[in-house]
């Protein structure tokens, strides 16, 4: 078998960003029947799945989703199956006990980040037992994105980095309020959802 030949077959295929778009991008190349490529992802922390909504930087300890188990779609397996496995010292700081847990409770938000991080995991696995090869750089900032037409590639320039080369490149990039913005972005989303007076 000419090995080589199916190496080159393969095609090589970019995930910028590796938040919770990132990780159900992930998901439907994993579970895609024409496992004949490569996956890299590139994400600016240094973990991936909860990107800014689910982690300390959009969420306190206070916050929760506003939907509950039952209402989020399954990615490797549901939070109930997932409470079953999570590691135990994940559980204490949460204080979720998985004996009494179901699939109506609504969760902590930062535990639901920790949830979608173990879903990446447990994906990678599915991808490696399939053959698709993953590679994951984290602590990175993708600078810029170029179409090359004529070569029916894209390059992607990282900083500190070489540049490389893809065939396909998939935007799962969420957003982020710098710091200063966050109190003058909340007045003006009030200011613009208060309801008019009645004339």
């Amino acid at each position: 078998m000419n090995y080589k030949w199916i190496r080159k077959q393969q095609k090589k295929i970019a995930i910028i960003g590796g938040g919770p778009s990132g990780l159900f991008m992930y998901k439907r190349l994993v579970e895609s029947k024409a496992p004949n490529f490569e996956i890299e992802i590139f994400e600016r922390k240094d973990y991936l799945g909860a990107g800014m909504p689910y982690s300390a930087e959009g969420a306190n300890v206070e916050h929760i989703t506003n939907v509950s188990d039952n209402e989020i779609p399954i990615i490797y397996n549901s939070i109930e199956e997932w409470v079953k496995i999570a590691p135990k010292e994940i559980l204490k700081k949460f204080d979720i006990d998985a004996d009494k847990f179901n699939e109506y409770k609504v969760l902590p938000r930062l535990f639901f980040g920790e949830y979608l991080s173990a879903q990446f995991k447990l994906l990678k696995n599915v991808a490696e037992n399939k053959g698709i090869k993953t590679n994951v750089h984290l602590n990175c900032v993708v600078e810029d994105i170029t179409d090359l037409p004529a070569d029916n590639q894209v390059e992607v320039s990282v900083k500190g980095q070489d540049k490389a080369l893809f065939d396909q490149v998939i935007i799962c990039t969420g957003h982020n309020w710098p710091k200063n913005m966050k109190v003058k972005s909340l007045i003006i989303s009030i200011r613009h959802t208060r309801p008019k007076k009645l004339r």
